[in-house]
């Protein structure tokens, strides 16, 4: 299974744990990929968030985050739908990256190269892992995931290039025969 597969298989799990916040964004038919009205993130916290999005659904012979949208998506979720609380566990944990990249790697997150980064977020989703909780209680590293595989997987990009859309799966046939003495639907 390669990491797109991954990606959808989560996007489709995540339907019966996505928070409460989100899905009422998502159910409000509100253009959710337009930039807050309001924004609550500093350019410098817009660009980890759109750095940490496209390390999580990088480009490749697809459209990635950035190009899909997902970090105006975030900005909107978590300016205009997330609670105070879930937005200060989300912003805590924004700002909390780059401590851990000067731990780690001596430099903020933005100035690691890639592969430094990728560890970072990977050093996250460790801490993150088995603690996800209800009611906004989830680690930021959860937050952001969602967030990112939400915002992709509703875009256009994501909706129309990533997923395909298969309303009835196999073939048509229209001449079904039955066998009267079985409960079988055809032959």
């Amino acid at each position: 299974m390669d990491r797109r597969d991954l990606l959808k298989s989560a996007a489709l799990m995540l339907g019966a744990s996505v928070s409460s916040s989100c899905s009422r964004a998502l159910l409000s038919g509100a253009d959710l990929a337009q930039a807050p009205t309001s924004g609550v993130l500093s350019d410098r916290e817009q660009q980890k968030v759109a750095a940490i999005a496209e390390l999580i659904i990088p480009q490749t012979d697809t459209a990635g985050a950035t190009e899909a949208g997902v970090p105006e998506f975030i900005h909107r979720i978590v300016a205009e739908w997330y609670t105070p609380f879930e937005r200060e566990v989300f912003l805590t944990g924004l700002r909390g990256i780059d401590e851990t990249s000067r731990v780690e790697f001596g430099a903020d997150f933005l100035a690691l190269p890639h592969d430094r980064q990728i560890r970072v977020l990977e050093s996250l989703e460790r801490t993150a892992e088995g603690v996800r909780g209800l009611g906004g209680n989830s680690p930021f590293f959860a937050k952001i995931k969602e967030l990112t595989v939400l915002g992709y997987y509703t875009s256009a990009v994501g909706s129309q290039q990533e997923l395909v859309y298969r309303p009835v799966p196999g073939a048509y046939r229209g001449h079904a025969h039955f066998n009267a003495s079985s409960r079988q639907w055809t032959e």
